[in-house]
């Protein structure tokens, strides 16, 4: 049986799925940024920016918490749940291919 990922992301609180919204601009953000520097692009970050950029999108994914200033954005249980469930299948797919 496939899970319906739309489905599950969906029936989420709004709230929730802003804080996922937010998640993925860091790690696009991170990727892009890695992309540069592996690319010794002239728009590169220095290497100890890539690596703090690459550590902060890291955190928030294995944390389920995103640190803002004065602000920390924390995941509903359930969606921690599933963001587990999600970084697991990505592992899979990072080893396997």
């Amino acid at each position: 049986m496939k899970k319906d990922w739309n489905e599950i992301f969906e029936a989420l609180p709004d709230e929730e799925q802003d804080k996922l919204a937010l998640l993925r601009v860091i790690e696009t953000s991170n990727g892009v940024i890695q992309s540069l520097f592996r690319n010794k692009d002239a728009d590169a970050l220095s290497p100890e920016e890539t690596r703090t950029a690459m550590k902060f999108s890291m955190s928030a994914m294995k944390n389920q918490s995103i640190p803002l200033g004065d602000e920390v954005v924390v995941f509903a249980p359930e969606t921690a749940k599933i963001m587990s469930k999600c970084r697991l299948l990505r592992l899979r797919v990072v080893y396997l291919d």
